[in-house]
Order: C-alpha cells, then structure tokens, then sequence
C-alpha cells in the first residue's frame, strides 16, 4: 500500500471524509500542512495547493479542468504577493471563481 499510494492523496482523501466539500476540504488542509503558528494565516505553497485541488476535483468529476484553471489563474496574483503561498483567506474571497460547480443552478 504505501508504494503504491502518494501520503499526500491518503492525507487528501481522508480530510475529504470530514469535510462537505473541496472548499472546506482545502481548508482543513490548509489548516492542517501549514507551518504557520495557531491561529495564523495558514499559509502552504502553492503548488501543493494545486495538487490537492487537482487530485481532489478528479475525486469528485464535476470539476472541469477549466474550473480548476480559472481558479489557478485568479490565485495567482495572490500567491505572487504572498511569495508562492496561498492561504484559505485567497480561495474563499467572494470575487474567487468557486472551487467546486453549483450542481444545482
């Protein structure tokens, strides 16, 4: 088992199980791979971030890759300001494209 799966796809997955969805997934892993002190911004890299999202949205399917995108691009100027970080605040801001499709619209 532990060959043959990456620690970082468990560790997702199982996050996922506590969560509602990707969203307050990312956050809770985000608030769990931070260095950053209790209580901070719970900062992690940016690419790390994309890996998560990018193997989480194949876990759910109703993530297009254009969404995924659309998200990676608005991030962006944030993560070039906050020196290749990303943090829940970035993802969550109203003007953020939603991580996850409103299946119901």
């Amino acid at each position: 088992f532990v060959d043959s799966c990456e620690w970082i796809h468990f560790f997702a997955l199982a996050a996922s199980c506590l969560t509602n969805n990707v969203t307050e997934t990312l956050k809770l892993l985000c608030e769990l791979l931070t260095s950053d002190p209790e209580g901070g911004p719970s900062r992690i890299n940016f690419e790390m971030f994309k890996t998560l999202y990018r193997f989480l949205a194949t876990i759910d399917k109703n993530i297009s890759e254009s969404k995924i995108q659309d998200v990676v691009n608005y991030l962006a100027s944030d993560v070039e300001r906050q020196e290749g970080m990303v943090q829940p605040s970035n993802f969550l801001h109203a003007s953020c494209p939603e991580l996850y499709p409103d299946i119901l619209s």
